[in-house]
């Protein structure tokens, strides 16, 4: 389930996907936008009516993101689109475009008839960019005065015509617009003329080219926008769709700093509860089978489950007189797992209780997990180790809603296998009351079994909806914000609050690298922290990590200027000098263990003028060997030790702006703040600092 604005175009009629963020000012006046992602036929328009129809048999490649649409002259291919509903006014075009040898007068996308009416079009002359429009009696052309591009490589050309300021402009590779004036009328000459990409004039000025990303709207784009949408395609994140999720993968936190006071959202909240989502279905199928949408455990359909309405879409609807149920023949659980799903009880448990989910082998003992209401208000998770079993519960009180006439509640069961403990939380909150010893370390039963929902040894009368398992045991935080979002889907978690930094002493803001940052003061010991009361384990991998930020230094002296935190001193990020006022000669980063200080690394960083925006970032991994501090996208000094942290055991918290005690105030005024669970590659900091912005968020559909 993903955010409205990335599922429904305009007017909600077509779905599509966008290579920058679903609140990018880039969908304002955006009136069609080509992915070129087909690998034949007919290539769809994302966001208006304008598909274009394959014409002679038009191939792919590799794309920027993505395939491309692939032309070849000797089989006059192109796209086209006979009556379009394009701009007549103020209109921009983008797109990229790789050439194979050098092309003269052919064309790349344009709007014009198949004689020698135009309206607007590129195309290219000996492989220079040629930008042309024409208003009334007015046609301009616009020769690119940087001359030939480089065939073979990926182009990123614009063109843009505004009658308003009488001016047409082009540009190439996100340079300075190139501009001409446009004294003609102030309408495009675009009555019966086609749109066509890979042509000018229809099959007159075919082109041999691969094209990728082209994009028509109704008014000239900031500068400020044409750099997101540079970037958005650029070779620099060709490093991001490697890596699958990109920036995304393994993201725990990112605060964007809009806020102008008070707690600081958490913007990457869906991913922290995304990690570790290893099963889950949505049981919306009305009959049938009921497919995993994470890693595709199909479950079968016994007696004919049938549906009803869920908490979210449709629920699978379970009739304990039909013994009917959903099964997979096979399933091992982690070693330490979470379950959650939302349950609604149509009427008391039958002695022996109504089953809600079963890994089972045979009872008790030889059993990965059971769930099940009982006559009471309770709910129990037990578990066997194969020899015997444990278990917990989870008791609603009298005076609370009886389960079995309950609407809908949400279930969630988590189990830490280094403790051993089984915990029941009922609507977001721990209500184990009653539970076994701990499972022993390791002895915990993990022989494949079946898995089923609907049952454990006895059916169930119950709708059950959006059934997950993770590969860890949730935080209470993240518990609580499951049951908070209202469905059970982790994508609407934007707003909970999971990892959301406390305001220490009323920071403000100021104007940011993105829109807002925060403006941490030291005189008045400002900060932003979360305290984490379980251990930094709960959020980071202590063996790989990554974080950063953008900062502009105000108040520069001989004392630390701390920009960013992780736990009692266990990994700091601050900025010093020896020259007040001056530039900040020394930035470096600090590692310390349960016995002292373990590592550090860093190096000499002279950063120029310290009150601009810098880009900071810290690595660490111990399989790599080494942490290193990287300064506007470069490593400063020498890699430092991957010495172990021992803080899986201790407590610990984020901090932005401050060490977390009243002392070490920033003086700075900091902005998009990261957290991962990973360590980023070298092309993957060069690539964030590369966009001017670190709003890494934006392109979350890669």
């Amino acid at each position: 389930m993903y955010p409205l604005a990335n599922v429904l175009g305009p007017l909600g009629h077509r779905p599509y996907s966008l290579p920058w963020s679903s609140g990018s000012s880039l969908l304002t006046g955006l009136v069609s936008w080509w992915n070129l992602d087909e690998t034949s036929g007919t290539r769809a328009d994302a966001v208006g009516s304008n598909d274009l129809t394959d014409n002679n048999t038009v191939g792919y490649a590799a794309g920027k993101i993505g395939n491309a649409a692939s032309f070849v002259v000797a089989n006059t291919e192109y796209l086209s689109k006979t009556t379009p509903s394009l701009p007549t006014g103020t209109m921009y075009s983008c797109g990229w475009i790789k050439t194979v040898g050098t092309q003269n007068n052919d064309g790349c996308w344009s709007q014009n008839t198949a004689t020698s009416n135009s309206c607007w079009g590129l195309m290219f002359v000996g492989n220079v960019p040629y930008w042309r429009t024409q208003a009334g009696a007015s046609t301009v052309d616009l020769i690119w005065a940087g001359g030939a591009v480089s065939a073979g490589d990926w182009h990123f050309i614009e063109g843009y015509f505004d009658p308003a300021n009488d001016k047409v402009g082009l540009a190439v590779d996100g340079s300075a617009w190139q501009t001409s004036a446009q004294a003609g009328a102030d309408t495009l000459d675009n009555t019966g003329n086609a749109f066509w990409i890979g042509g000018y004039w229809g099959t007159a000025y075919t082109i041999d080219a691969d094209i990728d990303l082209v994009g028509v709207w109704s008014r000239v784009l900031t500068a400020d926008e044409r750099t997101e949408l540079y970037n958005a395609g650029a070779s620099i994140k060709n490093a991001f769709t490697d890596n699958g999720e990109g920036f995304r993968e393994g993201l725990i936190a990112y605060y964007k700093m809009e806020e102008e006071s008070g707690p600081r959202v958490n913007a990457a909240a869906p991913d922290a509860l995304k990690r570790g989502l290893i099963h889950r279905w949505s049981l919306d199928e009305e009959s049938g089978t009921r497919e995993d949408s994470i890693s595709g455990l199909t479950l079968t359909d016994v007696n004919t489950v049938g549906f009803a309405t869920g908490k979210d879409g449709n629920a699978a609807s379970f009739t304990y007189a039909d013994s009917d149920k959903l099964t997979a023949a096979s399933i091992v659980l982690p070693d330490s797992w979470s379950m959650a799903m939302w349950v609604n009880f149509r009427g008391a448990s039958p002695v022996g209780g109504q089953g809600v989910l079963g890994c089972i082998g045979s009872w008790p003992n030889n059993m990965q997990a059971a769930l099940y209401a009982g006559t009471n208000n309770t709910i129990y998770c037990i578990m066997g180790d194969g020899v015997t079993y444990y278990y917990a519960t989870g008791y609603i009180p009298p005076t609370a809603p009886n389960l079995h006439e309950h609407d809908w509640f949400h279930l969630a069961v988590t189990f830490a296998a280094d403790t051993g403990l089984i915990h029941v939380w009922i609507d977001g909150e721990d209500h184990t009351n009653h539970a076994s010893v701990p499972v022993p370390v390791g002895t915990a039963y993990r022989t494949a079994t079946p898995l089923d929902i609907g049952k454990h040894t006895a059916y169930s009368s119950a709708r059950i909806d959006d059934v997950e398992i993770y590969n860890r045991a949730l935080t209470p935080a993240e518990i609580a914000a499951k049951y908070a979002a209202g469905a059970g889907t982790f994508y609407p978690y934007a707003d909970a609050s999971v990892y959301d930094l406390t305001d220490i002493n009323t920071v403000g803001f100021a104007a940011g690298k993105s829109g807002n940052a925060a403006n941490v003061i030291r005189a008045n010991s400002e900060g932003l922290v979360f305290d984490f009361a379980t251990g930094m384990d709960d959020v980071l991998d202590g063996d790989n990590f990554t974080y950063g930020c953008w900062a502009k230094i105000v108040e520069l002296d001989t004392r630390y200027v701390r920009l960013m935190s992780l736990g009692t001193g266990y990994s700091n990020m601050y900025t010093y000098t020896t020259s007040p006022g001056g530039r900040i000669q020394l930035t470096q980063f600090w590692f310390a263990d349960d016995g002292g200080w373990a590592g550090s690394g860093g190096g000499w960083a002279d950063q120029g003028d310290h009150t601009a925006w810098h880009h900071f970032a810290v690595v660490y991994s111990v399989a790599g060997g080494f942490c290193r501090f990287y300064l506007d996208g470069v490593q400063k000094g020498v890699d430092g030790p991957a010495t172990g942290m021992a803080w899986h055991s201790v407590t610990g918290d984020i901090r932005i702006g401050h060490n977390g005690a009243g002392t070490d105030s920033s003086g700075a005024i900091i902005d998009e703040a990261f957290f991962s669970n990973r360590a980023w590659s070298l092309d993957e900091i060069t690539g964030l600092y590369a966009s001017q912005a670190g709003r890494f968020y934006d392109f979350n559909t890669l």
